[in-house]
């Protein structure tokens, strides 16, 4: 997801879920951070 010669960035800072390993849990969540540089062609 990351693609530096566009300014975009991603880092998966969490990621959790299930009691157990090798199962598949009932539920599970990623904290993911996207930024950008620029929207549109606008520079931010």
């Amino acid at each position: 997801m990351t693609d530096w010669p566009n300014g975009v960035t991603a880092n998966t800072g969490l990621i959790s879920g299930g009691s157990a390993r090798n199962t598949i849990p009932a539920s599970a969540k990623a904290t993911i951070d996207v930024r950008v540089l620029a929207i549109g062609g606008r520079r931010m």
